[in-house]
């Protein structure tokens, strides 16, 4: 369980990686750095009563528009971590949250910033300021302040095959889990990345994929860097950039 730190604006929780978060390399996946990230939000919300069971019983559940990450070191199987985050506060309708991944002598080995609304459980439908004037979360700023925003995709993607939506893929609120989408970006990129390793991923969210779901996924490599695009029937689903290096 996740302990509060400087007077309630950051909760923070000490961990490590284990065999099924990590890769073939042993190396930290992307979905698993942002499976903890989700996990230790839903712990610091808890603590205002503003956690997913405590929404739901509200009608009313977050869901993430967009999250950036920058990993500047890779945890390895094994790594003892602290996990911390924190809430930025409410700007319009969207809800800010950093969060970061220390190692155990403090240094900085991640960084992710994110942005989340308030949807009505049943309808999906967005709330408006005036239905969650109940949010309590102090706020804190360390200045992290990535690209979580829409992602500006080239011309010309490349389809590179479908992605059916399965049960392992589905969470609580009934879709894709949101780091579901680092595993569904990184297994269409074309080129070889067993040698290679995330240094940045940007994720865009823009309609849920659910059971049953086929996801037609397209690829470009632009500059340097991976886009990748998944669309169903109901349009597109998400976009995605992300930036490789050598291990």
């Amino acid at each position: 369980m996740a302990k509060l730190i400087q007077n309630g604006e950051i909760a923070t929780e000490e961990t490590r990686v284990f065999s099924y978060q990590t890769d073939l390399n042993s190396i930290l996946k992307p979905s698993s750095a942002l499976r903890f990230f989700q996990e230790i939000a839903n712990e610091h919300c808890m603590f205002f009563k503003m956690d997913a069971k405590s929404l739901f019983e509200k009608e009313m559940m977050f869901l993430l528009i967009a999250v950036s990450v920058d990993f500047y070191k890779m945890p390895k199987l094994n790594d003892e971590i602290t996990l911390q985050t924190w809430s930025r506060g409410v700007k319009g309708i969207q809800f800010e949250r950093p969060s970061r991944i220390l190692d155990k002598n403090g240094e900085v080995l991640a960084v992710a910033s994110s942005k989340w609304i308030l949807a009505n459980t049943t309808t999906r439908k967005l709330l408006r300021p005036k239905e969650f004037e109940f949010f309590n979360i102090p706020s804190y700023d360390l200045g992290y302040d990535l690209r979580d925003k829409k992602i500006i995709m080239p011309p010309d993607l490349e389809y590179v095959g479908d992605r059916v939506v399965r049960y392992s893929d589905i969470d609580y609120n009934g879709h894709v889990n949101n780091s579901v989408y680092a595993d569904f970006t990184l297994d269409f990129i074309s080129d070889d990345i067993t040698k290679k390793r995330v240094s940045k991923i940007d994720i865009y969210f823009h309609s849920e994929a659910l059971l049953g779901d086929k996801v037609k996924m397209y690829v470009k490599k632009y500059d340097g860097t991976y886009y990748v695009k998944g669309e169903h029937e109901r349009g597109v689903c998400f976009d995605a950039r992300c930036e490789l290096v050598d291990l």
